[in-house]
């Protein structure tokens, strides 16, 4: 599939990933797990889009590199650095990000919340803040209104269900094993707990949530 993302973006340059979804004609959440390892492995850059903020737009690497080789040429031929010269050294520092959906972090990359945002929630694009969030700050990044819970829900389960199952699993309930009991998604259950406002009681391999005790 990493195949095909970047024969994508190769022909049509920048794309956002609901439209990567649209032309890969998949239904599978599995593409942004891909597209966030090839982030990760750095043959895809990302930046904000500039028409829309609440999401990314996706170009190769390649892409990104060509454009800064094109203006270190300009730079190289109005500033020769000679040898002895100080040599600026980048800076590496970068804020913080909290995951606006969920509440979780902070991570230091936004190619990290990129990861997590992939694997445990079922919508577009991330939703970064530079601060730890109140549950009155989540936000649901599909912008879907109060019918978007039992829209996730398969047709035999209910919001009264979900509630019950995180009771059984008790403090720190394993969020991979609600969502089995719930037969969905890891990524989706994720999502809809965040809705409910049940998530901050569950754990996965990141630890417990903003609220939840230590296990």
């Amino acid at each position: 599939m990493a195949g095909d993302i970047a024969d994508l973006l190769e022909e049509h340059g920048e794309l956002p990933s609901s439209e990567i979804e649209l032309l890969l004609e998949t239904s599978s959440g599995h593409y942004r797990n891909v597209l966030s390892k090839m982030q990760r492995d750095g043959r895809v850059e990302s930046r904000k889009d500039p028409e829309d903020k609440r999401r990314n737009l996706y170009r190769l690497a390649d892409d990104v590199d060509k454009e800064e080789s094109e203006d270190d040429v300009d730079d190289d031929q109005e500033d020769e650095h000679r040898v002895g010269d100080p040599v600026e050294e980048p800076d590496d520092d970068t804020d913080p990000v909290w995951c606006g959906v969920c509440g979780d972090g902070p991570w230091d990359q936004p190619r990290d919340l990129a990861t997590h945002h992939g694997k445990m929630h079922d919508a577009d694009d991330p939703v970064p803040l530079d601060h730890e969030p109140d549950d009155s700050e989540l936000v649901d990044p599909t912008g879907g209104g109060d019918t978007a819970v039992q829209e996730r829900l398969p047709d035999d389960v209910s919001e009264e269900d979900v509630h019950d199952v995180v009771d059984d699993h008790g403090p720190n309930g394993y969020l991979g094993e609600i969502a089995e009991d719930l037969g969905m998604a890891e990524g989706a259950t994720g999502t809809v707990l965040v809705k409910l406002g049940r998530y901050a009681d569950t754990v996965d391999a990141s630890g417990p949530k903003i609220g939840g005790e230590e296990a």
